[in-house]
């Protein structure tokens, strides 16, 4: 039970944190998070009792001192959201660190290897950093559950010892300079829930990596990479997986048919190189609030199976769809974005539009051809209307001009006739 409590978080405190702090020396907890405090943290912080120690979200600036080294009973350390600088000190080798969070100030150099070292560590975040060079290739963290590089300038590649950390449920490598193959032994992190390797420049696939192995992964993003090759059917297996991005890669193939991912949400594949048709399998997963296929080689009809009761975002543009818009795209009462803009789409467009949240519709550079239906202008929340580029023809429903205000581009390479309420 702490003894020694100081708790000054949130209560709009000014100017430095005082020198004379060090006379505290029973102290075990001290907080002083979210104020604006500014300045270097004082030396005198060296409180050989001190278990927690949190100045998270102040104006702090200067190094972090070396004596911090010396709190050889912290537990907690979190120095987060300032305007600290120079390198993390290599006396941090505090054997009882459970939490450690240096992120989001400016510090840069490499991650000391005594960082990982910490062997009872069980939260590392060092992101939203300036921190350089490759990740320390020996990772001695047991206990380690969330970690978080991202948004720094790491280079190199991703250690195989990342295997080793056999709790780990969270890890976060995005947005750095990383390159190379992603390890195999990635897949021995069975209790993974979460994935983010933004960014990660990387020309193969987990082709090796069976996803079965991380029956727990509920958050996958591999985007923005130079990932090549199918999708891996092993993904289908990841039963809790809620969100799923691999989009601007360069994959190819068809998308799997195996993706029964029953509590699926989000799902990016845009601004790849998939070809074949959409899979009908993609109409089971019925918690999908978006689904984004644009930018790929597309071909084939669109699934009349995509009865999503949940989507608000369809877009399946810039591919090579043909055939009709299946009238069942009209009952998909919360959608507000759909775009199948860039297409080889026919027909006319449904007369069924029953979306009363749609913002956003899209349809044009097809081959779509008929009469605007009236039901459009029942879209009551309907902002942006692109209809443009292709065989419509016909007189434009006077229902579009009791909409709410919104842009329309209707340019056609037939005539369409406007009602005479427009023109005035």
């Amino acid at each position: 039970m702490v003894q020694q409590f100081l708790d000054l978080c949130y209560k709009n405190f000014l100017g430095p944190i005082p020198s004379s702090i060090g006379i505290l020396v029973k102290l075990e907890y001290l907080d002083l998070s979210g104020n604006h405090l500014h300045g270097s943290i004082p030396h005198s912080v060296d409180l050989p009792h001190l278990v927690h120690l949190d100045l998270n979200h102040n104006s702090l600036s200067g190094a972090i001192p070396s004596s911090i080294g010396v709190l050889a009973k912290l537990v907690y350390l979190d120095l987060s959201g300032n305007d600290l600088d120079g390198f993390i000190p290599t006396s941090i080798d505090l054997p009882h660190l459970v939490y450690l969070n240096l992120g989001n100030n400016h510090l840069s150099g490499r991650i000391p290897s005594s960082i990982v070292a910490l062997t009872k560590l069980e939260n590392l975040d060092l992101s939203g950093d300036d921190l350089n060079k490759c990740i320390p290739t020996s990772l001695d963290l047991p206990h380690l559950v969330y970690l978080n590089l991202g948004n720094n300038h790491l280079s190199g590649g991703i250690p195989s010892s990342i295997g080793a950390l056999a709790k780990l449920e969270n890890l976060d490598l995005s947005g750095n300079d990383l390159n190379g193959c992603i390890p195999t032994s990635l897949g021995d992190c069975t209790t993974l829930t979460s994935t983010d390797l933004f960014c990660y420049k990387t020309r193969e696939f987990y082709e090796p990596l069976h996803f079965a192995d991380l029956p727990h992964l509920n958050n996958l993003n591999l985007d923005n990479n130079l990932l090549s090759g199918g999708i891996p059917t092993s993904i289908g297996a990841l039963a809790k997986l809620e969100n799923l991005d691999l989009s601007f890669n360069i994959l190819n193939g068809s998308i799997p048919t195996s993706l029964d991912l029953p509590h699926l949400v989000y799902l990016n594949l845009v601004n790849n190189h998939l070809s074949g048709g959409i899979p009908s399998s993609i109409g089971a997963l019925t918690k999908l609030e978006n689904l984004d296929l644009s930018g790929n080689d597309l071909s084939g009809c669109i699934p009349t199976s995509l009865d999503l009761p949940h989507l608000n975002n369809l877009n399946l543009d810039n591919n090579r769809l043909s055939g009709g818009i299946p009238s069942s795209i009209g009952a998909l009462a919360k959608l507000e974005n759909l775009d199948l803009s860039g297409n080889e789409l026919n027909g006319s467009i449904p007369t069924s539009l029953d979306l009363p949240h749609l913002v956003y519709l899209n349809l044009g550079n097809n081959h779509l051809s008929g009469g605007i239906p009236s039901s459009i202008g029942a879209l009551a929340k309907l902002e942006n209307l692109d209809l443009s580029d292709n065989d419509l023809n016909g007189c434009i429903p006077t229902s579009l001009g009791i909409t709410n205000s919104f842009n329309m581009t209707l340019t056609n390479k037939q005539a369409l006739i406007f009602p005479k309420q427009f023109l005035n």
